[in-house]
């Protein structure tokens, strides 16, 4: 079994055997996705910068407006730019739209299940906005961290598993094991309010209360800890 992967890839495990009759090929697949993927370090870099953001926050109860200010990392290159860089490097052709479900997770989750999960929400909810995955990742045409509201962040580079999770996402070999469109990590929520974040201010309950309020349903995925990544479907 891959090395770098530990207690995420019993979790995929974990995940395919649960459905009885695909179980096994699933996890034929996940395997055969792992042993392609390779090294951990990433496949290409990004030139970062601090560009400044002005965020509205609307309380939902009071209705009151809370304006934040700030600065926010914001990847110099565009997405068509690092497609044409990760293709050179590969030497073949590469997705757009892998590249950026790629990066996506790699900003956002470190398991792989949880890579999974999330790579086909960003895919759920573009196709119930009617929008492109660019569009809804990278609404300036850059990635870069979340702090101005977007949706997720997008500011680290994917590695050779992050692409191959996409690619394979992409392909459909993957299945969609949340359906979900929306997700949280309340361990991340709390670090960030303890640090004293300006844009990070709601209570994992908060964010739960909220999301149910939006007839969101919670999904936990096996072996990954509610604490650690919930999916919101």
């Amino acid at each position: 079994m891959f090395p770098l992967l530990g207690l995420g890839a019993l979790a995929l495990v974990a995940f395919a055997a649960s459905r009885s009759n695909t179980g096994q090929k699933y996890v034929a697949q996940i395997n055969t996705s792992l042993k392609k993927a390779g090294s951990g370090r990433s496949l290409i870099s990004f030139t970062t910068r601090q560009v400044p953001f002005e965020l509205r926050k609307r309380d939902k109860k009071t209705g009151q407006v809370r304006i934040v200010r700030g600065t926010r990392t914001q990847v110099v290159e565009t997405p068509p730019e690092l497609q044409l860089a990760l293709a050179k490097k590969l030497n073949r052709p590469v997705g757009l739209d892998a590249l950026i479900l790629a990066t996506v997770i790699a900003s956002e989750e470190s398991l792989p299940l949880g890579k999974v999960a999330i790579a086909w929400a960003v895919k759920n909810m573009a196709r119930r906005k009617g929008k492109s995955i660019m569009s809804l990742v990278a609404p300036d045409g850059h990635f870069g961290s979340q702090q101005d509201g977007r949706y997720c962040a997008s500011g680290q580079p994917p590695t050779a598993l992050d692409f191959q999770i996409a690619e394979d996402v992409q392909s459909g070999k993957l299945r969609d094991p949340a359906g979900a469109i929306q997700w949280d990590s309340p361990r991340s929520q709390l670090a960030l309010i303890k640090r004293g974040s300006t844009t990070t201010t709601r209570t994992p309950e908060s964010v739960a209360a909220n999301r149910r309020a939006d007839g969101r349903r919670l999904v936990i995925l096996p072996g990954i800890p509610a604490e650690h990544l919930r999916m919101w479907a």
